[in-house]
């Protein structure tokens, strides 16, 4: 256990955190209270707390992912088009750091690698910017794996063109003014200039009459609701 390996005794903790010793020593036994507590007691052992939410099936994944790939296959699809070589989920491992990056593509008449980052939702942002610098760094050595002779980098982040996306970039504009801005329309993408690219992506180009990333409120009532279980309710 983490307190154990600091040598700190249950006392210790709970001054940390103003919780009760009591409580500090049911959390460790898995007797939870409520979320508060949790957060708290981790806190006080420079922990997070992260949740993470599993449905029957494949049910919540696929939600979660079905417009982030619709995005990503929209854009694969535009690339293509415009004659462009790419590589979707392009996995790296480099200097110690690792991960993937949604697209990446090659524009050889200009030499540029374009590397594409999909969002549905901005949420994070610190994380968000965090690991755009590094795949627009570990760019070119991307490029050199495939063959591509680069010499420079185009960084597009596309994301849902969402009320709630569309008031995030607005307050915090300094963090987004780099970004030249474009939509997703004429089944182009341009490289031109170079940088860093905000790419709004429309429902409509998927396909879609709306997207559900980001909405918190359903405005019709559905015709019947499941009963607890998933299953439908017996009819009276």
């Amino acid at each position: 256990m983490l307190r154990i390996r600091r040598g700190w005794r249950l006392r210790d903790v709970a001054d940390r955190c103003g919780l009760s010793t009591a409580t500090i020593g049911r959390t460790e036994l898995g007797i939870i209270t409520s979320a508060h507590v949790l957060r708290q007691h981790a806190a006080s052992l420079d922990l997070r707390v992260e949740w993470r939410v599993v449905g029957r099936g494949a049910d919540v994944a696929r939600v979660l992912d079905d417009e982030h790939a619709a995005i990503v296959n929209a854009l694969a699809a535009t690339l293509r088009r415009s004659g462009l070589p790419l590589e979707a989920e392009a996995s790296f491992s480099e200097y110690g750091e690792r991960g993937r990056i949604d697209l990446v593509a090659f524009d050889p008449a200009s030499e540029t690698i374009l590397v594409v980052e999909v969002k549905t939702e901005l949420a994070d942002l610190q994380d968000l910017f965090g690991g755009l610098n590094v795949k627009t760094r570990l760019a070119p050595t991307i490029a050199k794996r495939l063959s591509w002779p680069v010499s420079r980098t185009v960084t597009i982040l596309a994301v849902a063109a969402t009320t709630r996306n569309r008031a995030t970039v607005r307050s915090h504009a300094a963090l987004f003014e780099p970004f030249a801005r474009q939509s997703l329309r004429g089944g182009r993408i341009s490289v031109a200039g170079g940088g860093r690219r905000l790419l709004w992506v429309a429902a409509s180009a998927v396909g879609r009459r709306h997207w559900l990333a980001g909405r918190r409120r359903v405005r019709t009532r559905p015709a019947a609701m499941p009963a607890p279980g998933g299953t439908d309710a017996p009819s009276r």
